[in-house]
């Protein structure tokens, strides 16, 4: 009995523990988390006034460069040199950023169009380039070419910047000559020999049937005439020569105690150099310009240097030269010379710094006026006492040949190729040759005679 009483409290007190347990949790009080402490405020960050806007510098404009010459055909030796020094001048333009004229930055590029030597062709490029490209300066060519544009440049009031004595005319009036007054020296390469080499009395001379080589021969003439040169060979060669065999035999069958060669293209020069050294002349040469490495890959250059060889331009590192000259040479070596990026296989001659030079006075004038109007460029240029040429200041001259003073004259070197080079031995002025005696007389008299002064067509 008691054992059931035992078993009975037993399950009692069980069924009351799992009611009472559930009951004291439900009444349990619930755990509240602790609120976050709020954030402290942050103060404004005081306001920061704007920076004033600053607009974008405009962008440099463009000068255009017209650059109308004989990129093919037999003139074309002649013409194509003149890029190198041109694009040496565009990119140290380019390189400085830009020319400054009247406050503004101007980029220079070139606009080219290859007139082929034809005159029609020229007249064309020439239109193209001023009227559809707005160049605002133009490097024309030589010969019958340039002067078929001159009506037009003065239509335009187009300033036009080259060397052929053919264009210089008073009716032409935008047309300067700054660089290579060819062939106004000439005579100094006559006189220098006849001064230094005593005893010469006969000459026997070639050209070429160009009108540029008439009025080359009119001042080779007078330069014989006042040194009492006996004139032995007269010989004229067309550009569609290709053996000068003959015509060299000629010139040496004359015994002549000097040998002068003109103005051949850069191709004719090294084949006329071969023939003399074949047919064992042992006479002095005079020649307008020569390349002297192609001729030396021709003749000994030992041979050569024998021949008292005066040519025209001279190296430009010789140390008788201007600083920029000789920076120029540097220049041109670096990047045309040989083993240079663009090598063009030659030395470098006249040919390469003539439109240089005058696009570089060009620029000196249109940065100091500060306007790009060619009549105004003109009239500035005209106003100077003298010019900044590579050789050396330079004065306007003319009036008494060509009746109208545009063209640039200055001292001009006398070269003679030593080891190997166009050096120079002396420095000559042609207004005082042109001064002295019957000189001028005997220049206009032959010009006249050759039908080729400004007046005559």
């Amino acid at each position: 009995m008691k054992k059931k009483i035992l078993t009975l409290l037993i399950g009692v007190s069980l069924i009351l523990a799992l009611v009472t347990v559930p009951l004291m949790t439900a009444c349990a009080p619930e755990e509240v988390a602790p609120e976050a402490p709020e954030a402290p405020e942050v103060p404004e960050a005081p306001e920061v006034p704007e920076e004033p806007s600053v607009p974008e510098e405009a962008a440099p404009g463009v000068i255009k460069v017209g650059w109308c010459n004989d990129m093919s055909g037999p003139l074309s030796l002649w013409s194509l040199p003149a890029l190198t020094g041109m694009n040496i001048w565009m990119d140290e333009v380019n390189a400085a950023g830009g020319m400054k004229v009247g406050g503004e930055t101007y980029l220079v590029e070139l606009a080219e169009y290859d007139s082929e030597g034809d005159p029609a062709k020229a007249l064309l490029g020439a239109k193209k380039l001023v009227l559809e490209d707005g160049v605002a300066v133009m490097l024309p060519g030589w010969g019958e070419a340039l002067i078929a544009q001159q009506p037009f440049f003065n239509e335009q009031k187009m300033l036009n910047l080259n060397e052929d004595p053919k264009a210089i005319a008073p009716a032409w009036e935008y047309m300067l000559s700054m660089s290579g007054v060819h062939p106004c020296y000439y005579p100094l390469k006559v006189d220098y020999v006849m001064d230094t080499y005593p005893g010469i009395e006969t000459v026997a001379y070639i050209h070429s049937d160009f009108i540029y080589s008439a009025v080359e021969a009119a001042w080779y003439y007078a330069g014989f005439d006042t040194n009492d040169l006996e004139l032995v060979y007269d010989g004229i060669y067309g550009f569609d020569t290709t053996d000068f065999a003959p015509i060299i035999s000629a010139m040496v069958a004359t015994d002549p105690d000097l040998i002068c060669l003109g103005s051949p293209p850069g191709s004719f020069t090294p084949l006329m150099f071969e023939q003399l050294y074949i047919q064992g002349y042992e006479g002095i040469v005079v020649i307008s310009e020569m390349m002297v490495s192609d001729v030396l890959a021709k003749v000994p250059v030992d041979w050569l240097e024998a021949r008292k060889c005066h040519t025209g331009s001279p190296d430009w590192d010789a140390p008788m030269l201007s600083d920029e000259c000789n920076q120029f040479y540097a220049d041109w070596d670096a990047r045309y010379g040989p083993g240079a990026p663009e090598d063009v296989h030659r030395t470098m001659f006249c040919l390469d710094w003539f439109d240089w030079n005058s696009i570089k006075i060009w620029q000196w004038a249109v940065e100091s006026c500060g306007s790009l109007d060619g009549t105004i460029v003109r009239d500035w240029l005209m106003a100077q006492e003298t010019i900044p040429h590579a050789y050396g200041p330079g004065e306007w001259w003319g009036e008494d040949l060509y009746r109208c003073n545009n063209t640039l004259l200055y001292l001009h070197p006398i070269t003679q190729v030593i080891n190997g080079k166009n050096d120079v031995v002396d420095m000559r002025s042609i207004a005082d040759w042109w001064e002295t005696g019957d000189h001028a007389s005997l220049v206009i008299k032959y010009l006249t005679d050759f039908g080729v002064m400004w007046w005559q067509d």
